[in-house]
């Protein structure tokens, strides 16, 4: 019977991981949206720079 006991709560300890860790992944998920935001506005810099960039070649012609 001392065995028993000590699977349930080795049991009991796995469950309490597994909380933690699907908290962590909640918190992740939200995260990553912002993450992609960030590299949105770069390739749109870049884009302004390369028009303006083309704008400028023209003129010289």
């Amino acid at each position: 019977m001392s065995s028993n006991q000590d699977q349930k709560q080795d049991q009991s300890q796995t469950t309490n991981n597994y909380n933690g860790n699907h908290e962590h992944y909640h918190i992740s998920i939200p995260a990553e949206p912002e993450v992609v935001y960030v590299p949105v506005p770069v390739p749109e810099t870049v884009v302004v720079i390369v028009v303006e960039s083309d704008e400028k070649e023209s003129d010289k012609k």
